[in-house]
């Protein structure tokens, strides 16, 4: 009796693993069988992977210096009432869904840029979407300086009498450089996967550049492209964004 308990514990420890494999197998099986489909739009994917690429990369590489300057600029110099309430409302933005923020760009910052005269789809991407990266970042990086820097070191930089610019060089970016890529990293592929922000800027906007995302969410709307071309647009932006994750684990795991 206790025997087939054992197994039967065995069996169900496995199961887990079994629909991971059934799930693997029924998208390579799909892939494959619309594998055709995926030669004809190569040049349609590969326009739309460009714009994402484009796109996640031009967003990441404004909002991700921001993100990081606050983190080392609260840890380091920030008061601590002030530190722990914005951390507060911090880990609050981060969890909250991506189109209250399309909502937030469409209400506030719509009408601002528009008065403004600078509304352009890069400038309406960059403020909409800085809003959602900046506090996913400050809360990724706060976990990796509390784990990789001692505050000692702290109190020394201090005491030798440091300016925040030299902390921030000599110490904080040569501790924390390879946690710094991986969240680069993650941040791009946040925004490769993200729909919902640039289908709100692009109806307010003139756009041209659309990301594969967004095309995938109207098209299904829509209805108005076949399952297969979906299907196989659909595969290859989930291996893409899997592909920066591994990536992204890999660097984190090798220099953890």
């Amino acid at each position: 009796m206790l025997k087939f308990f054992i197994l039967l514990l065995r069996f169900i420890s496995f199961i887990p693993f079994l629909l991971i494999a059934s799930i693997i197998s029924i998208l390579i099986f799909q892939t494959f069988k619309y594998i055709e489909v995926a030669y004809y739009i190569r040049d349609f994917f590969q326009s739309l992977l460009f714009n994402s690429l484009l796109n996640a990369f031009f967003i990441t590489s404004i909002a991700f210096p921001i993100g990081v300057w606050l983190s080392f600029y609260l840890y380091f110099q920030g008061k601590r009432k002030i530190s722990t309430t914005f951390y507060i409302l911090n880990k609050m933005l981060s969890v909250t869904p991506a189109i209250i923020f399309a909502a937030i760009g469409v209400m506030f910052f719509y009408p601002l840029l528009q008065y403004l005269n600078i509304l352009n789809y890069y400038v309406m991407l960059i403020v909409t979407f800085s809003l959602m990266l900046i506090p996913f970042i400050i809360l990724k990086l706060n976990f990796f300086i509390k784990k990789k820097i001692d505050p000692i070191l702290k109190e020394i930089a201090l005491a030798l009498g440091f300016s925040p610019f030299q902390t921030f060089i000599y110490l904080f970016i040569p501790s924390l450089k390879f946690e710094l890529i991986t969240i680069f990293l993650w941040s791009i592929s946040i925004v490769i996967g993200e729909s919902i922000i640039f289908i709100f800027v692009s109806l307010y906007t003139d756009n041209s550049h659309q990301t594969l995302s967004e095309y995938l969410a109207i098209s299904i709307i829509d209805g108005s492209d076949s399952f297969s071309q979906l299907y196989i647009l659909a595969f290859f932006l989930f291996l893409f964004i899997n592909i920066i994750d591994v990536i992204r684990y890999i660097i984190w795991k090798k220099y953890e």
